[in-house]
């Protein structure tokens, strides 16, 4: 009989191949004494191998089944996704880029009418696609004109020429996916022919489906993990169910990402044919801007929870910012109060930097709806803030150097990355000397990095010179500020018959270099002085030179009047830069230079 006294207790944290193996191993004197020969040979120890080998392998199931229940331990897509429907929360998807566009056609067509180049029409980089917001009208004579534009491309019309998603079966909950990828979530229309008789009702899009009437006529989108989208209606209880034949069609664009922030002057083909079969010439004089990637799976495990923590209400400062994130293009936001929490400002940007006044709007929309009644909430720009960095990069022997450029490139845009992974940038993320030798030092094929300097690039005030009294010796950065403001001060009499430089010296903790011009505005914008800032070591030198007699007599320029003011801001030289609240870092100019390894 075995003495069940003498048996050791079952060790529950015994989960994988050789601990199993080995607690059944020390089991067998308690129930078998006479079985002595434990070699791996023996017959009995190869089936108890394989029971621990089945034991490891489901013990992994039911741990991953378990991790995949939680968004902090959810490591596979389809879990991740499937958490945020069970919370009714949507990913963001890709948001296209805009840019303004200049047409140019030839004169013959506009010589005898006004000319329409209609909206739609495609352009491209000759990879990125875009198309024209809008019909732009030349009048007759002009043939030059500006218009935006959105990366992408259409897919479908309006009803009843969209794509044809399916029929009706009178079932709740119908989904149907759309074909293209990726979509703009912005862009989608899903129209319903209820009676099946060709006639199409615009059916409108809601966030969630919970306190929807029966009789709404209301969808919601889910982003599957491949970057496709499906169309989801209701139950009948919450949001109406189309009746059975119903044919259901969607018009939307797709396109998005980050690919769409093209340089200026690189938007240079027109795809599409134009009226009147003319050849026009298109150019972009500035980049193209707002375009963002979607959520990714590390996003959306963030972002999920603090959905569901705001619940589609405002009431604390966390909740404006909570909910201003679930906006699609939205990577980080942060809300204040202002004039007795009478007044809410919020500020948001993109993974990009600064978001478009699109997505400022939907944000404004939604936090509108969401908090309490007599409350004012406004929107406003972080400031952004560049850090230089300067210093040699020392690569291990058998590096290659330009795969470690690479490598210090990606690294670095990761580092500075807003929103994603915790510790990347957010609004007040401080830029640490010791985070980038870190960052560069664990790179592969780098041996370390010597950090000469680390920056926060200077800024400068839209305010004008003060012109009054003697020039003036200006101390600028002292004790550990970030930032210091100086006004430079400049004698009276000027001689205008020939451009004179006057000089200012003092100690100072940088910028290294920056240059500008300064504006004396008499309300006409008529420009005046031209100033360069630089630093060597400790000292700033500011040269100011003013515009010449001729160019004052001719009305191009304006003399300095006494109470036109310039102030400059000095940011700090080295160290660890920190940001203040309403601050985010973004990468600057690095100058690093790599030595070492092989070409």
């Amino acid at each position: 009989m075995v003495d069940k006294v003498r048996v050791p207790p079952i060790d529950f944290t015994s989960r994988d191949f050789l601990s199993l193996r080995s607690d059944m191993i020390s089991l067998i004197p308690f129930f078998t004494p006479d079985w002595t020969d434990h070699n791996a040979s023996d017959m009995g120890i190869v089936l108890l191998d394989c029971v621990a080998y089945a034991g490891d392998i489901l013990h992994y199931y039911v741990d991953r089944m378990a991790a995949e229940s939680y968004f902090d331990t959810a490591v596979t897509p389809e879990a991740v996704m499937a958490l945020a429907r069970a919370i009714d929360y949507t990913p963001s998807g890709p948001i296209p880029a805009v840019v303004t566009l200049t047409l140019t056609v030839p004169t013959a067509a506009t010589a005898a009418a006004d000319y329409t180049i209609p909206a739609g029409t495609k352009v491209s980089t000759g990879v990125v696609i875009f198309e024209t917001d809008e019909d732009l009208l030349l009048p007759v004579g002009t043939v030059t004109g500006t218009v935006t534009a959105t990366q992408g491309i259409t897919i479908g019309e309006a009803a009843p020429d969209g794509e044809a998603l399916g029929t009706s079966d009178g079932l709740p909950f119908q989904f149907y996916g759309l074909a293209e990828i990726p979509p703009v979530a912005a862009t989608i229309a899903v129209y319903v022919d209820e009676s099946a008789s060709g006639v199409y009702t615009l059916w409108s899009r809601v966030t969630t489906l919970v306190d929807q009437d029966p009789d709404a006529r209301v969808y919601v989108l889910r982003r599957l993990t491949d970057r496709s989208v499906v169309v989801s209606f209701g139950d009948g209880t919450t949001g109406k169910i189309p009746p059975a034949g119903a044919v259901i069609q969607a018009a939307y664009r797709i396109g998005g990402g980050e690919s769409g922030n093209v340089g200026s002057g690189t938007i240079t083909t027109i795809l599409s044919a134009l009226p009147g079969g003319y050849v026009a010439t298109v150019n972009n004089e500035e980049a193209a801007e707002g375009g963002s990637s979607g959520e990714t799976i590390t996003e959306v495990k963030q972002a999920a929870p603090r959905a569901l923590r705001a619940l589609h209400r405002a009431v604390t400062l966390e909740d404006y910012a909570a909910l201003a994130l679930t906006v699609s293009g939205v990577q980080a936001a942060k809300a204040r109060w202002v004039d007795t929490s009478q007044k809410v400002e919020v500020a948001v940007a993109s993974g990009s930097g600064l978001v478009t006044s699109a997505i400022k709007a939907d944000v404004l929309e939604l936090l509108d709806n969401s908090d309490a009644a007599g409350l004012e909430v406004t929107m406003f720009d972080p400031t952004l803030v560049s850090i230089d960095m300067t210093g040699t990069v020392v690569t291990k022997a058998a590096a290659s150097r330009a795969t470690v450029e690479d490598l210090i490139n990606d690294a670095l845009s990761e580092y500075f990355a807003i929103g994603g992974l915790e510790g990347q940038s957010g609004f007040g993320t401080d830029a640490y000397e010791s985070d980038i030798v870190a960052t560069i030092d664990n790179l592969d094929g780098i041996d370390h990095l010597d950090l000469v300097k680390l920056t926060r690039k200077a800024t400068l005030d839209e305010t004008n010179w003060v012109v009054t009294g003697d020039v003036v010796t200006v101390v600028v950065g002292q004790g550990n500020k970030t930032e210091q403001s100086i006004t430079i001060t400049l004698p009276v009499d000027i001689t205008l018959g020939s451009d004179v430089e006057y000089t200012v010296e003092g100690s100072a903790t940088g910028p290294e270099s920056l240059t500008g011009t300064a504006v004396f505005d008499d309300g006409t914008g008529n420009n005046g002085v031209a100033f360069s800032l630089s630093a060597e070591n400790t000292e700033v030198s500011v040269t100011i030179v003013f515009p010449t007699l001729a160019s004052i007599q001719a009305g191009t320029a304006i003399a300095p009047q006494t109470g036109d003011q310039l102030v400059i801001k000095v940011g700090k030289y080295r160290g660890n830069q920190t940001m203040s609240d309403f601050e985010i870092r973004r990468q600057g100019t690095v100058a690093f230079s790599v030595t070492g390894g092989t070409a």
